[in-house]
């Protein structure tokens, strides 16, 4: 389940939403007051026809993002702020823990059980890098209801935190099922995170939460323990730490509602984040050289963030652009690899280099993307590839998706979710159209060209926070663990082997033993009543461009 972004995708199709369903601009601005929230901020996304208002919840600290669409598809997500503190993995393990069972829908798996009578349009939970968000969406306004019940109880009253056994199903535990076998570890998330490539964050950033993993290291994973997990849900997962985003037609003050319900049933619980303070060693299956450079120290505003997304493209948005080029032809690796321009971290970061680079070649990779950037500092790009990375840049912000099941208040959320988490206007990036305009105002009066020449010399050429993250191959993982493993129950009494064979057996049964009806029972479900017999009207719009021969 875990996530760590989607690219520059994040608001495709908003434009065209609004054409198909000729949903005038928003109107009045003026959102509606509760008595339990102070207004923050309220606005008006002219490009989207959206209107939306923050709002703190009085009592609680919870922020609260209402997005009013003229959209059926309605969405819902929380998300927590989670900066690691280790490698164990807490933030994704908890996350796939948070959905095994709540106190108020005591299954071991609700969300299965859901899916057999709802109508949901997306239903997950993602972890990234420093938070996690757990999102849903329906057309139909008392699935809608339901499910959001669901993930509520889930965040904040886990039975994750009561009965060990979810850890040891998500997380890991010992598993042996005959005390001659061979001890093994087992675990969702352990078995998911074998053969992950580390990230250059770690390098990047060796002095603050990025330089763990938030997914977790295999090797490292086992020393979570049930009583680290119960005190993380305690400082992380409050309504004074989340964000909560909603999106679509229903009420707003339903919303503020649900929100105060929530935050009245929570436990009161003190807010830390805390600062890391040790590094952890990349490894990976294959030899890996990158360069990583964290190109802010300040936040970046919307038409910076959108030239350095034009930048990217510019440089590896093609077979043609020239650093991906140098690199693809280079001999060098089997294959270019790295996100290239990062945003959902505090800081952006531009990451770029080869997989399958020969131990004698690391230098020699460096070396061609350094020079490779140099040149380019010096000679710039063409007028004609500027114009194309424009209008690239801009039609995936703006354009429609091939697919049709484009589900645009998932894209929103996480759009707005990676400036809110970080303490920045979560709406601000959604003013395209001025950003764009004076962009293409610079290009046709002849500015761009000096201006992405200055960009490439002030964040790569003059940025000396650069770091190479050279991940040599690992090999062996699975016998030293084994070996481990091996040594460890050496060290066992036989009443300890023959404890964790029974508790083998024991989580076992509890894993195939069906839930009670009583529990069953628990599940919101629709009726046929409850859906709507009419079939939606699909808006077209029919355009004759030119005659065709």
């Amino acid at each position: 389940m875990g996530m760590r972004g989607r690219g520059k995708a994040l608001l495709a199709a908003l434009l065209s939403a609004v054409l198909l369903s000729q949903h005038a601009a928003a109107g009045s601005a003026t959102a509606p007051t509760h008595p339990k929230y102070e207004l923050l901020h309220e606005d008006i996304i002219k490009e989207f026809g959206l209107k939306t208002a923050l709002y703190m919840h009085i009592k609680s600290g919870a922020e609260v993002l209402s997005v009013v669409a003229d959209d059926d598809n309605k969405l819902f997500g929380v998300g927590f702020r989670t900066p690691p503190e280790n490698d164990a993995g807490a933030p994704h393990v908890f996350e796939h823990a948070t959905l095994s069972g709540s106190t108020k829908y005591p299954l071991k798996d609700p969300f299965a059980e859901m899916l057999k009578s709802s109508l949901q349009t997306f239903l997950n939970a993602l972890t990234y890098d420093d938070f996690t968000m757990y999102p849903v969406s329906s057309l139909n306004l008392k699935d809608f209801y339901n499910l959001m019940d669901v993930y509520l109880d889930a965040v904040l009253h886990p039975l994750a935190i009561k009965d060990p056994r979810r850890l040891q199903q998500e997380g890991w535990h010992y598993e042996l099922e005959k005390a001659s076998d061979p001890l093994t570890y087992q675990g969702v998330v352990m078995s998911e995170m074998k053969g992950k490539y580390s990230n250059p964050e770690s390098a990047l950033f060796p002095d603050t939460a990025y330089r763990f993993d938030s997914g977790g290291k295999p090797a490292v994973i086992p020393t979570l323990t049930f009583e680290y997990i119960q005190d993380f849900h305690k400082r992380y997962y409050h309504p004074a730490n989340s964000r909560v985003f909603f999106y679509g037609n229903d009420s707003v003050m339903k919303r503020l509602d649900i929100v105060d319900e929530m935050s009245a049933a929570a436990p009161v619980a003190q807010l830390t984040l805390l600062k890391c303070r040790r590094v952890h060693v990349c490894s990976t299956t294959e030899h890996v050289v990158s360069v990583n450079w964290v190109l802010n120290f300040r936040t970046l505003s919307l038409k910076e963030s959108l030239e350095l997304s034009i930048l990217e493209n510019l440089l590896i948005g093609s077979s043609a652009a020239p650093l991906l080029k140098a690199l693809t032809d280079s001999g060098l690796g089997t294959a270019p690899t790295g996100y290239g321009y990062v945003t959902w971290l505090r800081q952006s970061i531009f990451t770029i280099g080869l997989l399958g680079v020969k131990p004698s070649k690391a230098d020699a990779v460096e070396t061609l993307i350094l020079d490779t950037l140099t040149t380019i500092a010096k000679t710039g790009f063409k007028a004609a590839a500027i114009k194309a990375s424009i209008n690239s840049v801009q039609f995936a912000y703006l354009s429609p998706p091939a697919s049709g099941n484009y589900n645009r208040g998932f894209d929103l959320l996480q759009t707005v979710m990676i400036q809110w988490v970080h303490d920045r206007d979560p709406t601000l990036n959604l003013h395209l159209a001025d950003a764009f305009s004076e962009i293409t105002k610079e290009f046709t009066q002849g500015q761009s060209q000096a201006v992405f020449q200055q960009l490439v010399t002030k964040y790569f050429i003059k940025n000396t926070h650069r770091v190479t993250v050279d991940l040599k191959p690992e090999t062996g993982a699975e016998e030293r663990e084994a070996a481990k493993l091996a040594k460890i129950k050496a060290k066992m009494t036989p009443k300890q082997i023959n404890d964790i064979v029974a508790q083998t057996k024991a989580l076992k049964d509890w894993q195939t033993k069906p839930d009670s009806p009583a529990a069953r029972a628990t599940i919101p479900r629709l009726s046929l009543s409850d859906v709507n017999k009419k079939n939606p009207l699909i808006p077209k719009i029919v355009t004759q461009v030119r005659a065709v021969l």
